[in-house]
């Protein structure tokens, strides 16, 4: 695989910048049923306390007791992803 240099992601920066902040389109959603699986969805179902239902982000080792110090979503841009995986 290979790997963007430091002047090919800085250059693509601007693409990345350029994202809407207002509005945007999902395009993958993962959950991580368990530690090491992970399943991509059509669809899936927001709950606020569960987050992503199906997802197990609270039962991962060391999140017990304090789960409100964890994020249940993690949002990524799709732009700086398609840059840094060079596709």
């Amino acid at each position: 695989m290979a790997h963007q240099t430091a002047e090919q992601l800085h250059e693509g920066l601007g693409a990345v910048r350029a994202a809407p902040a207002d509005e945007g389109v999902v395009r993958l959603i993962v959950r991580r049923p368990t530690i090491d699986a992970r399943e991509i969805l059509d669809d899936g179902r927001l709950d606020p306390a569960q987050g992503l239902v199906g997802d197990s982000w609270q039962d991962r080792p060391g999140r017990s007791g304090k789960p409100e110090r964890y994020a249940q979503l993690t949002i990524m841009n799709a732009r700086f992803i398609e840059l840094i995986a060079a596709s």
